[in-house]
């Protein structure tokens, strides 16, 4: 089940505070002896999700109406694999966007597709919030002072995750943003990606690790935002990127239904990670 982590308060190994490493191949009978954290994913998991049960069954009738000589159990192991495609073509997206942002500098023009990405991705977050209705975007900061990508930490409540990228403004507009990167189909401009519920669980719960608290040299805490980025290529052979910025009361709304999880999650296993005195 997902991924378990290290961490500064593990007897598994020592990393440097607030941060975590994933440590592979672990049970939970092994992740109760070291103190290993879950991921945010898994624990997000925990929570009935049906929205996505209907998108599945959704594209298990599909795969059925368009190939009605074979078995149900052969549509769903298509819809298995095509899922499995789908993930792949994530990961490549998501480490395109990584290896750009470890070789990042600022004010460089862009030349490989990952760094393409990731300045469209820059381009957009710069965009201010709470604006007039209807009035024009306002652009307050170009460019970030440091970017780091998929950094892994660990929260003492007894969670981890990686954070795919944190961008950091300094000096007079000291600023954090969190983005997390989601893959999707194309779509149209008519009919852009939207947030959902677990979008704000994890975000929520990524604002909260103690690594965007008082150890960030921020005056205000990190806005987050999530990246549509599509798996397919449009007509002028780019990936499309639609960057969402979640409000402060959805926050709000996410790290209660996280805490919610959590604790779901560690009730079902009895096992209760966490800071240890």
């Amino acid at each position: 089940m997902g991924h378990w982590y290290g961490n500064e308060w593990s007897t598994l190994e020592t990393v440097q505070p607030h941060h975590a490493r994933i440590v592979p191949d672990v049970t939970l009978r092994e992740a109760r002896k070291h103190n290993l954290f879950p991921g945010i994913t898994s624990i997000i998991s925990e929570m009935a999700r049906p929205g996505l049960e209907r998108w599945k069954m959704l594209e298990v009738a599909k795969i059925a109406a368009d190939n009605p000589q074979i078995s149900p159990s052969q549509c769903i192991r298509l819809h298995t694999q095509n899922v499995a495609e789908k993930a792949d073509a994530g990961t490549e997206i998501h480490k395109l966007v990584e290896d750009a942002a470890n070789d990042w500098v600022p004010g460089a023009t862009p030349v490989e597709e990952g760094a393409f990405l990731l300045s469209e991705i820059i381009e957009q977050a710069c965009v201010a919030t709470g604006v007039v209705l209807g009035s024009p975007p306002v652009k307050f900061i170009d460019t970030p002072d440091c970017i780091f990508s998929e950094r892994a930490l660990a929260h003492p409540d007894g969670y981890a995750t990686k954070v795919d990228l944190e961008l950091h403004y300094y000096g007079d507009d000291s600023a954090c943003k969190l983005v997390d990167i989601k893959t999707k189909p194309i779509w149209p401009d008519s009919d852009p990606p939207r947030i959902q519920e677990e979008h704000l669980m994890q975000m929520a719960a990524c604002r909260d690790l103690p690594a965007f608290g008082g150890d960030c040299n921020h005056e205000i805490p990190p806005e987050c935002w999530i990246a549509f980025v599509s798996r397919e290529k449009d007509a002028a052979d780019n990936h499309k990127v639609h960057l969402v910025q979640i409000e402060e009361s959805e926050l709000a709304r996410g790290l209660a239904m996280f805490k919610a999880a959590n604790m779901l999650f560690r009730l079902r296993r009895n096992f209760y990670p966490g800071k240890r005195a």
